[in-house]
């Protein structure tokens, strides 16, 4: 029986300062946006003016006002973990290989997110490109390939359309019969839709009983 855990979350000194560069290029839009539109005194205007250069170019006093903005989110990442993507409806759209294997295929976007604020070390892009990965990006598997040929199914009319799913949690998984790996990172989504078409071909809930799922690292032995 394989073991699943909730990942840890980490936010390294690169992620902050890209959160703290972020922060100052919204607010110098907001701030540019704020004296087109608004009286303001001329002694903040030139105070302003003066901070209107790239986040390189900015004292350490001001990179670090930013600094304790991304600290706030930063935080708020810590405590909801993500909870604001739960609410936000993703797409995929449906594939399937020459060899019957039918995925959705995803942005590799969500894995390159999620990679940058796991709390382990060592952790590397799922090699998608080979065979164990069904030669495809990222993905959310559908229907397996044993499944498409033992359940005698011949085409599905679905291939091409979008499938809407939602971001549960991230879990890892040590697996079992994957000798060279030692843990697997994965998002598991909610999939109603793709529960449906699994259930208009006659194939169960879940493909092989497993959570649909967006597997974004692996761990090396």
């Amino acid at each position: 029986m394989k073991i699943i855990k909730t990942a840890k979350y980490k936010i390294n000194d690169d992620l902050r300062e890209k959160i703290s560069e972020l922060e100052h290029k919204q607010w110098m839009h907001w701030a540019k946006d704020i004296l087109k539109e608004e009286n303001i005194s001329k002694e903040r205007e030139e105070r302003w003016k003066k901070d209107f250069i790239s986040y390189k170019e900015l004292s350490e006093e001001v990179k670090d006002f930013d600094r304790d903005w991304a600290d706030k989110v930063i935080k708020i990442i810590k405590t909801a973990k993500y909870a604001q993507l739960k609410e936000v409806k993703l797409r995929g759209i449906l594939k399937k290989t020459k060899d019957n294997f039918v995925y959705l295929d995803i942005s590799n976007d969500i894995i390159n997110g999620f990679i940058s604020i796991l709390d382990d070390e060592g952790i590397n892009k799922p090699p998608y490109n080979l065979k164990s990965f069904n030669n495809v990006g990222a993905h959310i598997s559908v229907i397996g390939i044993d499944e498409y040929k033992n359940n005698e199914i011949k085409e599905i009319k679905e291939i091409g359309q979008e499938f809407n799913f939602v971001l549960k949690d991230l879990k890892t998984t040590n697996p079992k019969g994957w000798d060279e790996m030692k843990k697997i990172y994965f998002l598991r989504v909610d999939a109603p839709e793709l529960e449906e078409l699994r259930n208009k071909y006659k194939l169960s809930k879940l493909i092989e009983g497993h959570d649909f799922h967006i597997t974004i690292g692996v761990e090396k032995k």
